[in-house]
C-alpha cells in the first residue's frame, strides 16, 4: 500500500505536504507528531472521509476498513454487543460476542445501552466494534486516550489478540504505545 506525494491544506494551513509512505500489509504502524501535523487528516483520507488536494493512494482500493475515531461514534441506544453486530457482514453468535466483550468490559455492563456507559467503557466498546468487524485494515485515531494504565494494557492485549494479521494504523502521542503495540513509527512533522 503506497501513499505518493499526498498533500492537504485547510485554507492557508498546510497539514500534509507531499507525504510518501509505503505500508506493508499485515504490519502495525503508529502515526506520531505534534497536534495539527496531519495524523487525523491522513486517516480520514485513507477512510475516504476527506479528499486530498493532490497525490495518490494506491493499494487500498477494495479493502474493507474498520475504524476507531477520536469520538466513539457508537449507537448509544444499542448495547455493546448490538454495536458489534451492526458491523458484521455475516450474523455471529450473540453469546460468542458477549464472551469476547467480557475480555474488556465488565459483565454487568453488557445488558446496558452504551449511552449509559462511562467514557472509558464507551471507548472500549468502540475498539471492540472495530476489532470484531470484518475488515482488512484497522484505522484508529488515538484509541487509548482517556484510559488508565491497567485498562490501556488490557485493551492493547485485546487489540493484538483480535488483529488477526490485519494492517493496523493508529495515531498516538505516546511513545510507550508504539512500544506496547510493537509498531513501526511514522513521524509526521
Amino acid at each position: 500500500m503506497k501513499i505518493i506525494n499526498l498533500s492537504k491544506c485547510y485554507e492557508e494551513h498546510i497539514v500534509l505536504r507531499k507525504l510518501n509512505l509505503f505500508l506493508e500489509e499485515g504490519n502495525v504502524y503508529a502515526l506520531m507528531g505534534p497536534s495539527g501535523c496531519g495524523k487525523t487528516t491522513l486517516l480520514h483520507i485513507l477512510l475516504g472521509i476527506v479528499k486530498a488536494d493532490s497525490g495518490t493512494v494506491e493499494g487500498f482500493s477494495g479493502k474493507r476498513f474498520s475504524a476507531v475515531f477520536q469520538e466513539n461514534r457508537l449507537f448509544e441506544f444499542l448495547t455493546a454487543a448490538e454495536n458489534v453486530e451492526v458491523v458484521q457482514r455475516k450474523p455471529q453468535n450473540p453469546e460468542k460476542i458477549r464472551e469476547i466483550l467480557k475480555e474488556i468490559l465488565p459483565e454487568a455492563s453488557l445488558d446496558q445501552k452504551t449511552g449509559e456507559f462511562s467514557g472509558g467503557m464507551k471507548r472500549r466498546a468502540a475498539i471492540a466494534r472495530a476489532m470484531l468487524a470484518d475488515s482488512d485494515v484497522i484505522v484508529m485515531d488515538e484509541p487509548l486516550t482517556g484510559l488508565d494504565e491497567t485498562t490501556r494494557n488490557q485493551v492493547i492485549s485485546f487489540i493484538l489478540k483480535y488483529r488477526r494479521d490485519r494492517t493496523l494504523l493508529f495515531s498516538t502521542h505516546q511513545e510507550k504505545e508504539v512500544e506496547l503495540f510493537h509498531a513501526e513509527k511514522i513521524l509526521l512533522v
